[in-house]
């Protein structure tokens, strides 16, 4: 079952603010930090958050504070269990290994530094959640199971050729079996529904569909993609999708086959709910 957890934290506090909190509440204090984690029905929630309104702070609204010495963020970050995600029929990929993708001119695909290249025993990898990469061997093993909707687009191997102007040469892999492949589809997902906002990067809301920041689910450190059931029904069945805001590289989406037919070939990857309203 999904567990939830809060996070309360204001950087910037002054030290006259920092002692009133730590006189009330010294678990939440820390480094000269206002910093507290943990369940969100813990007791020390509510008080904690009456005291800093108290003290004229206000909760921001999306992600980083304006002042840091005025405001404080305020998430919820949810943690999944096997129910949690065997009960879903959408998920989003989330692969465990991160890494880091140069995109040169025109800036459609990515590529990969030859140094940065995952090791062998690394069965996919992303820049926090797109694009996902997978090596040829794991290519192989999707393609075994028949789904529909996925594609493969090489990743490009690159040598630096100037680091002062920041270029780079592709290189050709020496290795045919050690190739790296980006995962796409030929599904495109609609966008997601207004139960997301859509924030740029001066905290501006921009209207559903727009490609400009970034999804955010309020109250909430992480993001469940929502899509309108309706608009899922219109595109038809699919195993693999890419969803619409990202533009560029995108995160993709799976169904409960692909979920598990991953966790029955025990391939290190991870997956967070999708969640679909009716409408």
């Amino acid at each position: 079952m999904m567990r939830r957890l809060t996070h309360l934290r204001m950087t910037s506090p002054s030290d006259a603010h920092l002692a009133i909190v730590k006189s009330s509440f010294p678990a939440a204090v820390s480094e000269g930090l206002i910093d507290w984690t943990g369940p969100e029905d813990a007791t020390i929630i509510a008080p904690l958050i009456e005291l800093l309104k108290k003290l004229g702070f206000a909760r921001t609204q999306f992600g980083i504070p304006h002042n840091p010495r005025t405001q404080y963020s305020y998430f919820v970050t949810r943690i999944y269990d096997d129910s949690d995600l065997e009960a879903c029929e959408l998920l989003k990929v989330v692969p465990r290994h991160q890494v880091q993708f140069e995109y040169i001119p025109p800036y459609e695909v990515p590529g990969i530094r030859k140094s940065l290249v995952p090791a062998l025993d690394v069965d996919a990898a992303s820049d926090r959640g797109c694009p996902v990469i997978v090596p040829q061997r794991v290519r192989a093993v999707i393609e075994g199971g028949g789904f529909s909707g996925v594609e493969f687009k090489p990743l490009q191997l690159l040598k630096v050729k100037s680091s002062q102007h920041d270029t780079f040469t592709e290189l050709p892999w020496p290795i045919a079996t050690r190739k790296w492949w980006i995962v796409e589809s030929s599904v495109m997902l609609p966008p997601c529904s207004d139960y997301l906002k859509v924030v740029g990067p001066n905290r501006e809301v921009h209207p559903r569909g727009s490609r400009i920041g970034r999804l955010v689910e309020v109250g909430f450190s992480d993001v469940e993609r929502h899509y309108l059931r309706s608009e899922l029904d219109a595109i038809g069945a699919f195993d693999v999708a890419q969803e619409w805001e990202s533009g560029g590289a995108r995160e993709i989406i799976v169904s409960s086959r692909f979920y598990r037919f991953c966790r029955e070939q025990k391939l290190g990857v991870d997956f967070v709910p999708v969640r679909i309203d009716e409408g």
